[in-house]
């Protein structure tokens, strides 16, 4: 019944036996769901957005950007949006993280991705190096592809505004999300490797595949 209550309150932990206040990890490792972890992590992509956004308004009205460049940038940008976080990173990244099967709907609960499809079959081994480089790259084409276009249409200001939102975006990410973050094999993470051990006490499943993974 314990385990049947975590689940409600989405918690990534499966230790039966202890509570989240006697939990070593409480307040260290993001174990279970809380919107302030998503707010942390979200709010520079949400503002490079917005100056996006702003940048393509203001050099429309003052340049007069055809708006088949307009509608074009957006569709292809919108396209890779939806590819990248159903399917390609949740392949190469999400699928490795307790969070992926914190219940079983299709739809993705995390602090960082909440809502997006599960697409990929969860794997509990570590993100392998190849993965790695791919979640770079993918990310990277995220943030730079709005960057060439402001630069395209010359609007070199709101590229340069872009371009420290999303300077903001990694050096926020990885001083607050990537330090408590359970994917513990994402490129970016900085979780302590105690943390790591003392985790692997509550997740079986998750230490066994990584231990596996080191025999190989």
């Amino acid at each position: 019944m314990k385990k049947s209550s975590e689940k409600i309150i989405l918690t990534i932990c499966y230790n039966n036996e202890e509570t989240c206040d006697s939990c070593s990890l409480f307040g260290n490792l993001m174990c279970k769901l809380d919107h302030k972890d998503s707010i942390i992590f979200i709010w520079p992509f949400l503002t490079m957005i917005g100056l996006l956004t702003a940048g393509i308004v203001i050099t429309r009205v003052k340049v007069g950007t055809p708006w088949w460049a307009i509608i074009t940038f957006i569709g292809v940008y919108f396209l890779y949006m939806l590819f990248f976080f159903n399917i390609w990173e949740s392949k190469i990244l999400c699928s490795h993280c307790p969070f992926y099967i914190i219940d079983d709907s299709k739809i993705l609960k995390c602090y960082a991705n909440y809502g997006f499809l599960k697409t990929a079959k969860y794997n509990p081994a570590p993100i392998s190096k190849s993965e790695q480089i791919q979640f770079l790259i993918g990310a990277l084409l995220l943030f730079f592809i709005p960057i060439t276009f402001l630069l395209i249409i010359q609007n070199f200001l709101f590229a340069g505004l872009v371009s420290l939102s999303t300077i903001i975006f990694f050096v926020n990410t990885m001083n607050t999300s990537c330090k408590k973050c359970p994917n513990f094999s994402c490129i970016l993470n900085r979780v302590p490797e105690e943390w790591k051990e003392e985790y692997f006490k509550k997740n079986e499943l998750m230490k066994k595949a990584w231990e596996e993974s080191k025999q190989k």
